[in-house]
C-alpha cells in the first residue's frame, strides 16, 4: 500500500478540491486516505496521490503499475488493445515484467497470455489470434484478466460489462468480486446498477457535475439509486 502521506500535503489537496467539489466529496476523499489511497476525479482526471507528494498522473505509466494501479478503460478496441496485434503483443503492451535490458521475454509472455486465457475461458485462437478476431464477450474477458493477474493493489474500470454477454458478464464480476476479498480497492464506473449492487460495498453517484452523499450498498435499493441518478437525492431538495 502506499504509505507515509504527510497530513499537510494532505489538506493543501482537499483545501485545493474544496474549491471546486463540495465538503462531502472531501469528505470522501478522507475516507480514500484511511486505506493509504486518494482516488479523485480533477476535472474529469482519476488521478492517485502517492507518498512522493505528486499526482500519480503526471508519473509515467511504468510507474503508476509499479505502485499497483492498473486501469480497464471502456473502449476494448482502440484503447485496451491495438486490433490489429495478436493477444500475446497486447499482453506486452500493458506490462514491463516481460522486458529484460531492452528484450521482450517471449516465453514469458507467451505464458502469461496462454495464463489469461485458461483462467478466463477465452475462446480465440490461442495467444497469436488478433485481438480484433474475439467477440466482444471474450476480449473483455481477456482485458479484465490481464490487469487481474497481476494482482493490483487498486483496480479502475469503465463499464466492464458493457455489451458483453450473460455468461461472460457473470465471469467478470466474480472475478471482481473475488479481488475485492483479497483486499484489493476496486472502483467501477457503471450505468448499470445491478453491476453496482453485485460488486461493490458503497456507492456515489455523479450526476450534472454533483455528487451524492456516500451510501453503502446494503442501505439503499435499487429504486432510490435510479432516482439519485437524476440528481434526486435528498439534500439535493434543499439547494
Amino acid at each position: 500500500m502506499i504509505k507515509n502521506v504527510t497530513q499537510k500535503f494532505i489538506d493543501f489537496n482537499l483545501k485545493i478540491s474544496g474549491k471546486i467539489f463540495p465538503e462531502k466529496f472531501n469528505n470522501l476523499l478522507k475516507k480514500f486516505l484511511t486505506v493509504e489511497v486518494v482516488l479523485y476525479i480533477f476535472f474529469g482526471v482519476l488521478t492517485t496521490v502517492v507518498n512522493i507528494g505528486s499526482f500519480a498522473g503526471d508519473l509515467r505509466v511504468k510507474h503508476r503499475r509499479a505502485l499497483g494501479l492498473r486501469y480497464v478503460p471502456e473502449q476494448r478496441l482502440g484503447e485496451a488493445t491495438v486490433p490489429e496485434m495478436s493477444l500475446e503483443s497486447n499482453t506486452l503492451l500493458t506490462s514491463n515484467l516481460f522486458l529484460a535490458k531492452g528484450f521482450m521475454r517471449n516465453k514469458m509472455i507467451a505464458r502469461f497470455t496462454r495464463s489469461i486465457i485458461e483462467k478466463f475461458h477465452v475462446r480465440c485462437g490461442g495467444p497469436k489470434a488478433p485481438a480484433e478476431s474475439l467477440s466482444g464477450g471474450n476480449l473483455q474477458k481477456f482485458i479484465v484478466g490481464r490487469e487481474l493477474l497481476h494482482n493490483p493493489k487498486v483496480m479502475v474500470l469503465n463499464q466492464p460489462t458493457w455489451g458483453v454477454d450473460a455468461g461472460a458478464a457473470t465471469l467478470i464480476r466474480n472475478a471482481l468480486i473475488r479481488q475485492r476479498s483479497g483486499g484489493s480497492a476496486i472502483l467501477v464506473v457503471s450505468e448499470e446498477l445491478d453491476e453496482l449492487f453485485e460488486i461493490c460495498d458503497e456507492l456515489v453517484v455523479m450526476s450534472e457535475g454533483k455528487i451524492s452523499p456516500q451510501v453503502k450498498t446494503k442501505d439503499v435499493s435499487v429504486e432510490e439509486i435510479g432516482r439519485w441518478m437524476s440528481g434526486l437525492w435528498p439534500e439535493a431538495k434543499e439547494q
